[in-house]
């Protein structure tokens, strides 16, 4: 009864390996989205944030309802907007992980019966994984550093401009 269970385990552990590989090979790619949508995102920056200058602009033509909502979306834009840096981050070494270990199985299995072709390609596939998950997930870690002190920076100025206008000080405000 035992064995029929372990050999269950088994095929379904290789089974899971394609769909793994497959997996990480799409967070690495979408890791790689993210790092030219930061490239992007960094040149614009460049020429001015817009949230904080489109606050301002609201603020000028005395529209203080609209800096809230403003503020409002602002926070959820950028929760929407990191939670794809924080899946790939946490995703990328879990299947990394899971890809390793499948193919150890039947490489002990191949250094037991003395397949040494085998066991290679199963220890290769191995690494491969790993390093596949580490780097989809080391991009994402960039991305999301950078991002969140962007992103704090950016509520902190909208908020700063929601306060003067809620206090009335038209003459005083400049643009972070």
């Amino acid at each position: 009864m035992t064995e029929i269970i372990v050999s269950w385990l088994f095929a379904i552990s290789n089974a899971l390996l394609l769909p793994v590989i497959v997996t990480l090979l799409l967070l690495l790619g979408w890791s790689v989205v993210m790092l030219g949508e930061f490239v992007g995102e960094t040149i614009s920056r460049r020429k001015g944030r817009w949230l904080v200058l489109l606050a301002v602009e609201y603020w000028q033509q005395n529209k203080e309802e609209q800096i809230d909502a403003l503020l409002a979306d602002l926070e959820i834009r950028v929760m929407k907007k990191l939670e794809g840096s924080q899946l790939v981050l946490r995703l990328g070494p879990v299947f990394g992980l899971v890809g390793t270990l499948i193919p150890l199985g039947p490489a002990l299995q191949s250094l037991a019966k003395g397949e040494m072709a085998t066991l290679a390609q199963n220890i290769h596939i191995a690494f491969a994984t790993t390093v596949v998950g580490l780097i989809a997930s080391a991009i994402s870690f960039f991305v999301l550093t950078v991002r969140r002190r962007w992103y704090a920076q950016d509520l902190t100025d909208v908020g700063q401009v929601l306060r003067s206008a809620k206090a009335g000080e038209r003459n005083e405000l400049t643009i972070p």
